[in-house]
């Protein structure tokens, strides 16, 4: 009884996995594609967990935030198709908000305000900002993505 209580349950929790693609003939590809899943999933968490150790600086629980949160960002991820779309062009022209429009400084001053860590923030100021340095401010967030590619 037990175990079909526990199936059951498992079909209804992971109803809305992704299923199994092939990945070329190439035998790396599964386990890149893996290691790429897996690094969105960190630091979409660590976002989440900091904007929870922020409200939680002024008493919001973590359970309230997130069910601000999950929707919010729901509706965020339905951007990546056309950011990858854009990525993939490497066109990075914009008519919404340019890099230079991205002020991350009040939100990293309102984390060391609250005693939070501003680390994550930090990390997308610093490959912001290392994008309009290079004379990019006028082009797309997505434009990042070359802030992250290694020489």
């Amino acid at each position: 009884m037990w175990i079909r209580s526990r199936r059951k349950r498992c079909r209804h929790e992971c109803g809305n996995r992704p299923r199994a693609r092939p990945d070329g003939t190439e035998p790396g590809t599964a386990a890149l594609y893996d290691l790429a899943m897996l690094s969105a999933m960190y630091v979409m968490f660590t976002g989440f967990l900091h904007g929870a150790a922020l409200t939680g600086s002024a008493g919001i629980s973590a359970k309230d935030f997130a069910d601000r949160a999950i929707p919010f960002l729901t509706a965020m991820t339905g951007g990546m198709a056309a950011m990858a779309e854009t990525v993939d062009r490497a066109d990075y022209a914009t008519d919404v908000q340019p890099l230079e429009w991205t002020e991350l400084d009040t939100l990293i001053r309102a984390c060391r305000e609250a005693g939070i860590s501003s680390a994550p923030i930090v990390l997308v100021d610093e490959l912001v900002r290392a994008q309009i340095d290079q004379g990019h401010g006028a082009e797309a967030f997505a434009r990042i993505h070359q802030g992250l590619i290694q020489d």
